[in-house]
């Protein structure tokens, strides 16, 4: 008889065991899946142990409860390699969350049907060559290739991360034409459930494969990895937002290579080139080696600021200008919708969700006119009368990308060019379509948020970048970096000019994104960084609680706020951690629930540097917290 020590595969929250003890008359293999029983529930458990029970009889007579057998075995063989659970541990302890929710992330969804499949596949040990195609143009150095190659060589796999799918999809594109297609595993949204399963028995039996992936890539069988590269290094988009854990793929693969010695390779951007450089961090680049252009940069300063001319005076005559000569535009606004708020005209007031308290973005499209919520998604009907004074003149607060489409057609109504707008409302498939479609064609302007900033959107005549004022509004310390290297990137697509209009007329960003002073830039932002404890001189959490009423929300962000203060005075821990003021989050509510958060700071002893006792000590802190606080590590 073997005591067998199992976890969950269902989220239990902290103050209830994460493993769990039953028994079995033989021996599992850790990685197993079995079925347990919790309370009158039977649910699926991976095997953590086996041991045998006269091991542990002197325990088990001081136990006060009755050990339960388990129901079955599921699956004998394990389903998970040995780095499962490296990972998991990692992601539980840094992002300090429960390990049965991270447990339940990482497995595939389709968990039930890879069960199947691995009990009747038996697989095949015959391994075909890598075999690359020389004749196809190739948009990395010859090193890229190189290393990929010498990996598979080694019978070592491969994986490739990404932020997007759209990333995702436009390299995979190119890698399958270079590389011979059965070496490929592509887990993006089309995957179907056969290649699923098959390429996770590959991964999980140490086949060598090229692995293309977003976050879930992380609960793949990555055991025999040999290389890493991450594309489009420090995009926002590899951390997630709106599904807890709230973990970043790019630090869980930094750590991830570090601790099996597996090279890794960043994505080369100038902005966090030169940080790298000052903090010291010995990082290997890689880059596109696609002609690098250095366009004009226009700074475009409103004097008199007309919301209603988007455009503006300069920019209308050069697209006039310059639209005949087969160039091609591409219009950046970040606005959303037709009206990006509506406004009664006569007594001011603006249309706010009945959810959030958010601003209403009016949509026009072919099919219906509606309202909707950028932050809950609530869509409404049209409101025809103001629900105060009870007028029926509506004007908007802000313009969006589709009244600028407007605008540009009236503008160009006798030349005859093409404009396409990528909406935040398209499919997927609709986006792709308008993309593949500018870039086919000879001329034409592209309008859209930062949705169109996609990989194949490489080299364009001009860039027009309108009303970013609105982001310096947020409040945030990484707000003019963020900024910045939204105006690098958009910079490097542009060719000929890029246009930026704003009405900050002393605002060094510009100087600094038109002169490349990114050094600058760095110098000024890290001395007040280190002098307000920020990172990289620190890590941040932050401890968000959320409720119906705002008065319980309030005072009970308030009520643990104080517990966790008095925990670090009493620990002589004030030189370690520093708390900040209780305050509504910048969007106060969503969704009918109030938000009301604090934040901690942990100074580090090195810049960028976590050392594994700074989480032990900080999680300690943590424990305070119940399991009703969201609690979001290095947040965005």
């Amino acid at each position: 008889m073997y005591i067998i020590e199992a976890i969950p595969i269902q989220h239990l929250p902290k103050n209830v065991s994460q493993i769990l003890s039953y028994y079995h008359k033989t021996s599992l293999e850790k990685g197993a899946i079995i079925e347990i029983s919790v309370q009158t529930k039977k649910i699926w458990a991976l095997v953590l142990s086996s041991t045998p029970i006269e091991n542990v009889k002197g325990n088990l007579k001081s136990n006060t409860y009755t050990l339960k057998k388990i129901n079955k075995v599921i699956l004998s063989e394990p389903v998970v390699d040995k780095t499962f659970w490296t990972i998991a541990k990692f992601i539980s302890s840094y992002y300090f969350d429960d390990l049965t929710r991270v447990i339940k992330l990482l497995l595939p969804n389709n968990l039930s049907s890879l069960i199947k499949y691995l009990n009747k596949h038996i697989l095949n040990n015959e391994s075909s060559e890598l075999i690359i195609n020389l004749e196809i143009n190739k948009i990395f150095d010859q090193t890229f290739y190189q290393n990929i190659i010498n990996t598979f060589n080694n019978k070592k796999s491969i994986l490739l991360a990404f932020p997007t799918e759209a990333e995702l999809n436009f390299y995979y594109d190119h890698l399958q034409s270079i590389f011979n297609e059965d070496h490929f595993v592509v887990l993006n949204k089309k995957i179907t459930i056969k290649n699923l399963n098959y390429w996770y028995s590959q991964l999980l039996n140490n086949k060598p494969k090229i692995v293309l992936g977003l976050r879930k890539t992380l609960g793949f069988p990555l055991n025999n990895l040999g290389l890493i590269y991450i594309f489009n290094s420090q995009s926002e988009n590899y951390k997630s937002w709106d599904m807890r854990p709230y973990l970043n793929y790019e630090t869980v693969l930094t750590w991830f290579s570090k601790k099996n010695n597996i090279p890794i390779y960043f994505q080369k951007n100038q902005l966090y080139q030169n940080l790298t450089k000052k903090l010291n961090l010995n990082i290997n680049l890689f880059d596109t080696v696609l002609i690098k252009n250095e366009p004009r940069v226009q700074i475009i300063i409103n004097q008199n600021y007309n919301k209603t001319d988007l455009l503006g005076y300069s920019i209308k005559q050069d697209i006039f200008k310059f639209i005949n000569n087969q160039h091609k535009w591409l219009i950046f606004l970040n606005k959303k919708g037709f009206w990006n708020g509506v406004m009664c005209q006569k007594c001011k007031t603006i249309l706010y969700c009945p959810k959030c308290n958010k601003p209403l973005t009016y949509f026009k499209t072919k099919k219906e006119n509606y309202l909707k919520c950028s932050l809950c998604n609530e869509k409404l009907p049209i409101i025809t009368t103001c629900p105060k004074c009870k007028s029926k003149d509506f004007i908007p607060t802000n313009l969006g990308i589709d009244k600028l489409e407007q605008n540009i057609l009236s503008l160009l109504k006798e030349k005859h060019i093409p404009i396409f707008n990528i909406q935040a409302e398209n499919t997927d498939i609709e986006i792709e379509n308008n993309i593949n479609n500018f870039i086919k064609n000879p001329n034409g302007i592209l309008i859209g948020t930062s949705i169109v900033l996609r990989p194949q959107i490489n080299k364009i005549d001009n860039v027009a970048i309108l009303n970013i004022d609105n982001l310096f509004s947020i409040p945030d310390f990484k707000t003019e970096e963020k900024i910045l290297n939204l105006l690098w990137n958009l910079k490097s697509i542009a060719i000929k000019n890029i246009y930026i209009k704003t009405n900050l007329k002393n605002n060094n960003i510009f100087q600094t994104i038109k002169n490349n002073t990114f050094n600058e830039f760095w110098n000024d932002e890290l001395i007040l960084r280190k002098k307000y404890s920020l990172p990289p001189f620190s890590q941040i959490i932050n401890i968000e609680y959320r409720h119906k009423d705002q008065n319980i929300a309030k005072e009970t962000i308030e009520l643990y706020s104080n517990k966790i203060k008095r925990t670090i005075e009493k620990n002589n821990l004030n030189d370690k951690f520093i708390l900040t003021p209780i305050s509504p989050n910048f969007h106060e509510k969503i969704d009918n629930q109030y938000y009301w958060n604090f934040k901690i700071k942990m100074k580090l002893a090195k810049p960028a540097l976590i050392e594994i006792n700074d989480i032990k000590m900080r999680n300690q802190i943590l424990n305070i917290l119940t399991s009703d606080f969201y609690i979001d590590v290095d947040p965005i």
